[in-house]
């Protein structure tokens, strides 16, 4: 009774060139179409703190590659039915970032989508275009309303980053290093809603019993 094509995985992303200025778009990847396809409520879609833990189940969270086979396996445990892959490529001057949809029943390409543009550029409207072309494989009316992720997250691409940090750290309970890393993208973007929710969580686990959780929560 599920349309496998409204239940997606994302998972990390491949990084092939550009050091270390590109290494946090392999998780980066994840979270932004994650968060991006959330969007439509149509959709069932695994989240970002789920994809870590399942990443950290198979041992597979500091893999520079994830295979199309554990990939599905992933796909399977969290219960969802089409798996996004994909590359981010730095050559010269431009980055070109690569989606690629798989069935997770039978590992059948379904789908690639393409997205360019310059390599210091910020690589946040490359993923917005990219979600509107997996929406369409979806069957999403081309009506819909998509909101841009630095509407939907924040504006400054450090504050986004830390908030990326500080949501491993947390899955990894390192409670310290996530509140700060939280902090961090607080104090870059004063209105980013949801590294303030993060922090509020993390504050809460420590501090348990202490009313500034609430306070960060507003």
């Amino acid at each position: 009774g599920v349309d496998p094509r409204k239940s997606f995985y994302v998972a990390p992303f491949e990084i092939l060139g550009g050091g270390d200025q590109l290494a946090w778009l392999r998780e980066g990847s994840a979270s932004m179409l994650t968060l991006n396809l959330a969007q439509w409520s149509d959709l069932t879609v695994v989240s970002y703190e789920r994809g870590l833990d399942l990443l950290r189940e198979a041992r597979l969270d500091t893999a520079r590659r994830i295979g199309l086979a554990d990939a599905r396996a992933m796909a399977r445990k969290a219960g969802a039915w089409t798996v996004v892959m994909g590359q981010v490529t730095a050559a010269g001057d431009s980055l070109l970032v690569t989606a690629r949809l798989f069935d997770v029943a039978s590992g059948r390409q379904l789908h690639q989508a393409q997205q360019s543009g310059n390599r210091t550029a910020d690589p946040r409207p490359l993923f917005d275009g990219l979600t509107r072309q997996l929406l369409d494989v979806a069957g999403a009316p081309s009506t819909i309303s998509l909101g841009r992720l630095t509407e939907t997250t924040t504006e400054s691409i450090d504050a986004y980053r830390a908030y990326l940090e500080g949501t491993r750290a947390l899955n990894r309970w390192q409670l310290d290093r996530a509140d700060s890393l939280f902090a961090l993208a607080t104090a870059r973007d004063s209105d980013f809603a949801l590294a303030y929710y993060h922090r509020a969580m993390t504050f809460g686990w420590r501090q348990v019993g202490d009313s500034l959780h609430l306070a960060l929560a507003h």
